[in-house]
């Protein structure tokens, strides 16, 4: 399952490795968001002699561009594009080694900038390529095709609702879909039954054959014969069966290597220390170091990275997939890349934060343009409580912000975090998450979680989360001023199947398209309707007969 920060907790996607938690953790986020701050300290005012080095100067390279006319190209395009390729690098890079390079950078300021950041990358890298061969097995596990999952999903409508809907309805107010789902050797089958709390109203099973092709369904309250029509197996079938799997050597490696692609492009990085940061109200010092790569070097390394990229077994079943809905081909796409970095004449800066243990606190991906100033960036300040700020800007002017604070103590969690939406520099769409006393873990995730907005006219929404590996409950009411609305309650379980259901041998089955008037003639049609009538207190037969005349 996926957690709020997006972690395999909540159930777990079975496509998706797992890997050690890194201790660098964000979890959700607050208001009044503010523009993160830099501001350059005077160094030749700092008395370094009495820390016991020596004053230096530090000069910021200048950087210069040429006066040229314009190109007929789509120069704005290209742009956007390096934008986005920009962050796909170092985004690649930091999203899957960049918790493990926040928690485990450890050096030595005496460093030269240059070593400290490579040393920094080449470290975290190892030890998080490390966590998914310890954890091979399990990754393995996840990616079983074989699973049997047991889902119930309870609505209770609260008074205040109640209280609107004619009595005759009131079956309605706690309503219970329970349904299990079980997959093996490419067999699927699924039980699902609707009840309220005066009884069953109706139960749907089916039958799926990733070889045939169909999946045949029967209604037992309507009639024991089974309705067939044709299926694509891919949009039923677990994300076991139908994503490719991922062989934990081989993703690991490819951590290693990409990290190393991105490295063999830096040559020079420049340092400023003492900058002081801001987010969401809290400042702190810290050490930036800048990485400026032109044009030509940081197209080169995009098409590094994405040629790396295709070479892996798992990637290569992805791009095939996409390549037979978009008709573009890796080879389509490497071309493309080829002539870019040929013509693209627009790099990107890249400036990483770190803190005096050399830990990195956050980055800012800049991408050069002559017509747009775009920054993607991500930083987080630590004093008595963390904050933290995850934003994007075009030409000064956010796009989104997603900011708070929180405190930790002995793995638990108390803070808040807003998400901004901007609409020509105004925040006109805003969500805000409280959460108390949460527990985040690998295998657990357990607190509560309340969320508001400007946009839900003071209604809120209360989540409590108990939720495990294997099973768990997740709640969620909603409410308005002091009136409870609704609660909604989802338990789960999950595990591996031997075997699963099959469709009976003397089942008599119907093509749903061409024999609809053979399968009805076999129906109990006004005992479906007086069942659903018993557990709903619905008068369908009354409605059906006022629709009539």
């Amino acid at each position: 399952m996926s957690d709020i920060n997006g972690n395999n907790n909540i159930p777990s996607d079975p496509t998706v490795p797992t890997i050690d938690k890194p201790e660098f953790e964000v979890p959700p986020q607050p208001a009044q968001f503010q523009q993160p701050q830099f501001e350059q300290t005077n160094y030749q005012q700092q008395n370094f002699q009495q820390q016991g080095f020596q004053q230096m100067n530090y000069q910021q390279p200048v950087y210069t561009q040429n006066v040229m006319p314009p190109k007929k190209s789509n120069k704005k395009l290209v742009g956007i594009i390096s934008a986005i390729a920009g962050v796909a690098i170092i985004g690649g890079v930091a999203v899957f080694a960049g918790p493990k390079i926040i928690d485990a950078l450890s050096g030595n300021s005496k460093k030269a900038p240059l070593d400290r950041l490579k040393n920094a990358v080449t470290d975290s890298s190892k030890k998080l390529s490390d966590s998914v061969r310890e954890n091979k097995d399990q990754i393995i596990a996840k990616q079983e095709e074989s699973f049997s999952t047991n889902l119930k999903l309870n609505v209770k409508l609260g008074d205040y609702i109640v209280g609107m809907i004619p009595q005759e309805y009131s079956g309605l107010k706690d309503t219970t879909i329970d349904m299990d789902l079980i997959g093996a050797n490419k067999q699927y089958y699924f039980d699902m039954d609707l009840a309220t709390s005066a009884s069953t109203a109706a139960t749907i099973k089916g039958f799926v054959n990733a070889e045939d092709q169909n999946v045949y369904f029967q209604i037992p309250q309507l009639s024991n014969s089974y309705l067939s029509t044709a299926f694509d197996v891919s949009d039923f079938e677990a994300p076991q069966a139908t994503a490719p799997k991922i062989d934990p050597e081989e993703f690991a490696t490819l951590i290693d290597d990409e990290a190393k692609t991105f490295l063999d492009s830096i040559k020079d990085v420049t340092l400023e220390e003492d900058v002081t940061v801001e987010a969401n109200g809290i400042k702190a010092k810290y050490d930036k170091l800048s990485v400026a790569m032109n044009g030509s070097d940081f197209s080169q390394t995009v098409y590094n990275c994405y040629e790396r990229l295709s070479k892996e077994t798992f990637m290569k079943e992805l791009f095939d997939l996409y390549a037979k809905e978009s008709g573009i081909t890796v080879s389509d796409t490497l071309e493309e890349l080829k002539d870019w970095v040929s013509d693209n004449d627009q790099g990107v800066t890249l400036d990483f934060y770190m803190d005096s243990k050399d830990k990195i606190t956050g980055f800012v991906i800049i991408p050069d343009s002559d017509y747009t100033k775009e920054e993607i960036g991500f930083v987080t300040v630590t004093d008595k409580e963390t904050g933290f700020n995850f934003y994007a800007k075009e030409d000064n002017e956010y796009i989104f912000t997603l900011e708070g604070s929180y405190t930790k103590s002995k793995d638990v969690y108390n803070g808040d975090v807003k998400l901004s939406v901007y609409d020509d520099g105004i925040a006109d769409t805003s969500i805000e998450v409280k959460y108390k006393d949460v527990t985040w873990s690998e295998k657990e995730v357990k607190g509560t979680f309340t969320l508001s907005s400007s946009e839900l006219s003071g209604f809120t929404i209360v989540i409590n989360a108990d939720c495990k590996e294997k099973s768990g409950t997740l709640g969620v009411s909603v409410g308005m001023a002091a009136m409870d609305m609704a609660t909604v309650t989802l338990d789960y379980s999950v595990g591996k199947a031997d075997s699963c259901p099959t469709l009976p041998s003397d089942a008599v089955v119907y093509d749903a398209e061409t024999q609809i008037e053979d399968y009805m003639s076999t129906a109990d049609l006004m005992g479906f309707i007086t069942t659903i009538e018993d557990a709903t207190g619905i008068d369908i037969t009354g409605l059906i007969q006022d629709s009539l005349y």
